[in-house]
């Protein structure tokens, strides 16, 4: 990732169910874009969340997230009316 795009998890639906859907606004063109998880990928996706604070890591020198891979990293929120 870069610094010119912007990714966006969760949210609602018009039906006010919590969504787990993954965006990525381009910030040069101002495009967005639906990210899904490679069919390979070592982790399940998270689940359905409204009201929360996510952030990507990508630190490799981090020792808790040592990964070669970005991190989705989500605290609190809601999951359809559960924390």
């Amino acid at each position: 990732y870069n610094n010119k795009q912007m990714i966006v998890f969760g949210g609602r639906k018009s039906n006010w169910l919590s969504t787990n859907d993954i965006h990525r606004l381009d910030l040069e063109t101002l495009k967005w874009e639906i990210l899904t998880p490679s069919a390979d990928s070592p982790s399940l996706p998270p689940c359905p969340r409204t009201d929360h604070g996510a952030v990507i890591i990508q630190d490799t020198s981090n020792t808790f997230f040592h990964s070669q891979n970005p991190q989705l990293l989500i605290f609190g929120g809601y999951n359809d009316g559960y924390v």
